[in-house]
């Protein structure tokens, strides 16, 4: 009977009990950067639209801005001109009095995210968010 007691009790312990038995790794997850939002202006040529859209997506809408343009593509009501993605460079002066306009570099444009080294403006790395606002492109707001 206690040849049996003993047999169990050594089962009971298990391989942990053993000197040099195997150990659980320890697994320590990696560090992730903090991610900033980086906003920008997606203009509406009506103030109702703006504010539907601003129901729909309470903390903006996130995606790159190529995305955005394409999405909510008023050019036609600003005389052909973007409402949200301009391109890599500036456009003409006073083209956009008072409104924002995305100039950003084009390989970033339809990222995610991205980080400093692709635009300095970005302090580590940042992922857009748009934000729906009634823009008459020309006009101060």
């Amino acid at each position: 009977m206690k040849f049996i007691w003993i047999v169990c009790a050594l089962a009971l312990t298990g391989c942990s009990a053993m000197k040099g038995g195997p150990t659980s790794p320890t697994v320590t997850p990696p560090v992730t950067p903090p991610v900033e939002v980086f906003s920008y202006d997606i203009n509406l040529p009506c103030s109702l639209c703006a504010q539907v859209e601003n129901t729909t997506y309470p903390s903006g809408f996130p995606a790159p801005p190529a995305e955005a343009q394409s999405t909510f593509n008023y050019s036609g009501a600003y005389g052909g001109a973007p409402n949200v993605y301009y391109g890599p460079i500036a456009p003409p002066d006073g083209m956009y009095a008072g409104v924002g306009i995305v100039v950003a570099p084009t390989a970033i444009s339809d990222e995610e995210t991205f980080t400093h080294a692709e635009w300095s403006v970005c302090p580590s790395t940042c992922r857009w968010v748009g934000r729906f606002v009634y823009a008459q492109i020309g006009v101060a707001r």
